[in-house]
């Protein structure tokens, strides 16, 4: 495995357990009612301010996601989707970048192709 692949599943990871850790006791609690889910995000500017730059945040990973994995032929993208809203972006979207990397690893997000660099040719006079 390599080393990006392996930080990208670690934090995979730490992003699945630590959004719930504090979202656990209350889901417990509540019942995991829609409602009272929807009620605790927007109780305060703070919680609303955050709450809708997750949302906004969700929608633009949902259409690159969509983009990117269409284009690279990707398999199995789509579990991303739903788990954004479900688990938390920070699960997501590092999941998605090791689903990419893992099927397509030599067009990686941390490699530059030399040959994709511009070059400027230069007439000696």
């Amino acid at each position: 495995m390599t080393k990006i692949k392996l930080i990208y599943l670690i934090a995979t990871v730490v992003g699945t357990i630590l959004p719930w850790i504090p979202f656990l006791p209350f889901v417990i609690e509540k019942s995991f009612s829609p409602y009272s889910i929807i009620q605790a995000l927007y109780v305060n500017g703070a919680s609303s301010g955050l709450s809708n730059d997750f949302f906004l945040s969700c929608m633009v990973f949902w259409v690159f996601v969509i983009v990117d994995a269409k284009q690279l032929n990707l398999k199995y993208w789509w579990l991303v989707i739903p788990s954004a809203p479900l688990i938390g972006l920070s699960m997501a979207f590092p999941a998605y970048l090791f689903i990419r990397e893992h099927q397509q690893p030599n067009r990686a997000l941390t490699k530059l192709n030399d040959s994709a660099l511009p070059v400027q040719s230069r007439s000696v006079s």
